[in-house]
């Protein structure tokens, strides 16, 4: 039971004098409540809430990586930012990632050390409800006649944040190379458009529909053919084994994020990353081959219960936190 919830602001870019103001309001919370266990996730809130736990002396300080800001980036800045999860991992009694494929990359940058972190039941986060995210042919009918579609026509669709990084222009390149030759075809983006180079005014003079935003993408998944995720950098890619729970066929980069989420010839494709002919090439061979993507969505659904069902991260999150 949640007895407190405390906001603080936490910019997701880095601002000095914010960063700072934040850093001292955790100190103060922590300080107050007197925590046995921190546990942060993502890049910022893991420097700052590990830092300040630390200082306040917060006897278990557990972080989890779930991706690497610097994976994309060059040169000084690179370095900087190893730096920061470098200090991090030092100041934590436990790391944890959110996949084995992260582990290998971290270790690999030498950033962490080999068998230096956990990995929960595959993920470490929160896992799949594969009764949530699961096959529904009423659904689908129902909201296919509602964007005026028809079962000849093949949807590829992208779910989550629109940004350079998850490689939505190459995305948009490569659809609308494809949808030349193969009119039928569409493409749904759906998520916030942080992209100022594709205002929602452009896509509407496209064959591509845009939602801003939904409560209940195991629904919107329903919709779509194939599901396309062509990230620049991923930690762990959950929208990519939520599409694959309801049986999608995956075409995503082949990143070391997606590593396990989705396997190559078996429950998708994958496609060189930051190319749009190598996208482009992924996304003819699904228009061609409808009943082997058929397959592979049926193949992903079986994956994702074997690796990364709910029930079981939920088992050994409750044995992890019982011997603390």
């Amino acid at each position: 039971q949640v007895e407190k919830i405390y906001s603080v602001n936490i910019q997701r870019n880095i601002s000095i004098i914010n960063d700072i103001r934040t850093l001292i309001d955790l100190i103060k919370i922590l300080r107050n409540e007197q925590f046995d266990i921190v546990h942060t996730l993502t890049p910022k809130a893991g420097l700052l809430g590990i830092l300040a736990a630390f200082i306040s002396r917060i006897p278990n300080r557990i972080h989890t990586f779930t991706g690497q800001i610097w994976a994309t980036k060059k040169g000084v800045f690179r370095y900087l930012l190893q730096l920061f999860d470098r200090l991090v991992i030092g100041l934590s009694t436990h790391v944890m990632v959110d996949g084995k494929a992260q582990e290998e990359h971290l270790v690999n940058e030498r950033i962490l050390r080999p068998k230096k972190a956990i990995v929960l039941h595959n993920v470490s986060t929160s896992g799949v409800d594969t009764e949530k995210f699961k096959p529904n042919p009423d659904v689908r009918e129902e909201i296919r006649a509602n964007y005026n579609l028809n079962e000849k026509d093949t949807i590829f669709m992208f779910l989550g944040r629109l940004t350079n990084e998850k490689g939505i222009n190459e995305l948009i390149h490569a659809f609308l190379s494809v949808h030349q030759e193969y009119p039928h075809s569409k493409l749904f983006l759906v998520g916030p458009n942080e992209m100022a180079t594709i205002p929602e005014s452009n896509l509407d003079e496209l064959p591509i529909t845009y939602l801003p935003f939904t409560e209940h993408p195991e629904q919107i998944l329903q919709l779509c053919d194939v599901f396309c995720f062509p990230s620049h950098r991923e930690g762990f890619g959950y929208s990519v084994v939520e599409a694959s729970s309801t049986e999608k066929p995956i075409i995503c980069s082949d990143i070391y994020g997606l590593n396990y989420t989705c396997i190559d010839g078996v429950t998708g494709l994958k496609h060189v990353p930051l190319s749009h002919k190598s996208l482009k090439e992924k996304m003819t061979y699904a228009l061609e081959h409808p009943q082997k993507m058929i397959k592979m969505g049926e193949n992903g659904r079986k994956y994702v219960k074997e690796h990364f069902l709910m029930r079981d991260v939920v088992d050994a999150w409750l044995r992890f936190y019982s011997v603390l």
